[in-house]
């Protein structure tokens, strides 16, 4: 399994992407995402070209231990 493209569907991370270029406001760039439960970063790999081209922030919070009845693991990367 890859972890980063498979833990949400093209679709939920096309909506994401969406979301942000909906919010993002060009006449005043250095928007700031703070997203709470990033498990392999997937939806914040959507979110970076946006948040980039405003020359924005992008903070992660997780604890990285996964999620309590997912057989999956996080391998040795993401730790």
């Amino acid at each position: 399994m890859d972890f980063v493209t498979e833990q949400i569907s093209s679709d939920d991370a096309d909506t994401i992407a969406g979301l942000i270029e909906a919010h993002a406001r060009p006449v005043r760039p250095g928007m700031l995402v703070v997203e709470l439960g990033t498990y392999t970063g997937r939806s914040a790999i959507s979110m970076l070209p946006t948040i980039a081209r405003m020359d924005g922030h992008l903070h992660c919070v997780d604890w990285f231990q996964g999620n309590r009845g997912v057989e999956a693991e996080i391998g040795p990367s993401y730790r």
